[in-house]
């Protein structure tokens, strides 16, 4: 316990570091005269389009999720709230591992939930890696597309690997013990979905593409809101790539990582530094207020959420 909250710590001191080592590169009173323009009409735009993208990640968990057990919308929907506001305060996408705790108070294993978790990961990855390969061709050279490229395919082979070796599953299981115990059925359940479900598989990648695109509206009205002139295609191209490169755990969720590589990418291609590191942390501080404002409503959801589940499990009975 103690270790964890030490790499939590250490994490968040990472991302910190970061936001100030850019804020002396830029100029401090460079960046805080491009927040003084910000035009905060823009939130109105950026607080609708997040609601919607809330809203399609609770059809997709239900729409997934469904051949394991039919969960209502609404609690399909909290549980993409949770999920977003967990993965700002975690490495990486490690919040979305939130969904595992989530179905196993539904009585679904954690073999299959963990199934669901990866084929949501995996179709999302993909096409991160594309629309980042798309970024490098346009605006970067041949080489380092061509290294994007080669990343992308020795990741997925390791993945391949790792999922469909009979060998190696039973070495992964051997080595995590009685850990190891838990994610009975998951392979099974893996396979089933893409044997079974593959049109589940093709909607949840037309789903994942939705999102992409539209996580990326949020940056263009906040860098339209500090006065930055710029077509959407080359905000979701660049921010794509922006968004992948943050996935590299140093810092909480990608704190730090995402703002100097917005600023470095965008500086690239003829934009000011400063004028994009200001709408970054703008919406860096939108977003953690809403995140302050999920867990401070759903807190309680959540209580009753694991009672219920508890309950289910472990049911009183009468002596």
């Amino acid at each position: 316990m103690k270790k964890s909250i030490y790499s939590t710590i250490l994490r968040f001191a990472i991302g910190l570091v970061l936001i100030l080592f850019l804020l002396y590169k830029l100029g401090i009173p460079n960046i805080l005269a491009a927040v003084k323009t910000f035009n905060y009409l823009y939130f109105i735009p950026i607080v609708f389009i997040q609601i919607f993208f809330f809203a399609i990640t609770g059809f997709n968990l239900k729409y997934i999720i469904s051949p394991l057990k039919n969960i209502s919308y609404p609690k399909c929907f909290s549980i993409g709230l949770y999920m977003w506001a967990a993965r700002n305060i975690l490495p990486a996408n490690f919040g979305d591992l939130t969904l595992l705790y989530f179905l196993k108070k539904e009585n679904v294993d954690i073999g299959p939930s963990t199934a669901v978790f990866l084929i949501d990961k995996t179709t999302a990855l993909i096409l991160g890696f594309i629309i980042c390969t798309g970024t490098a061709l346009i605006y970067f050279d041949i080489p380092t597309a061509m290294r994007i490229l080669t990343f992308a395919f020795l990741a997925f082979l390791i993945l391949g690997i790792l999922l469909f070796t009979p060998a190696i599953r039973r070495i992964v299981k051997t080595l995590l013990g009685p850990i190891g115990q838990r994610f009975t059925g998951f392979f099974a359940a893996y396979k089933n979905y893409f044997i079974t479900h593959t049109g589940i598989v093709l909607i949840n990648l037309g789903i994942n593409l939705l999102r992409w695109i539209i996580s990326s509206l949020p940056i263009y009205f906040a860098l339209r809101g500090i006065g930055i002139e710029l077509s959407f295609i080359t905000t979701f191209l660049v921010n794509s790539g922006v968004a992948v490169i943050a996935l590299i755990p140093l810092s909480i969720s990608g704190l730090g990582i995402r703002e100097v590589s917005a600023s470095i990418l965008f500086s690239k291609i003829g934009f000011d530094a400063g004028k994009i590191a200001s709408g970054y942390l703008v919406l860096l501080v939108f977003n953690y207020l809403l995140t302050a404002v999920i867990f401070a409503f759903m807190s309680k959801e959540v209580l009753t959420f694991s009672a219920k589940g508890d309950l289910e499990n472990n049911p009183v009975t009468k002596p």
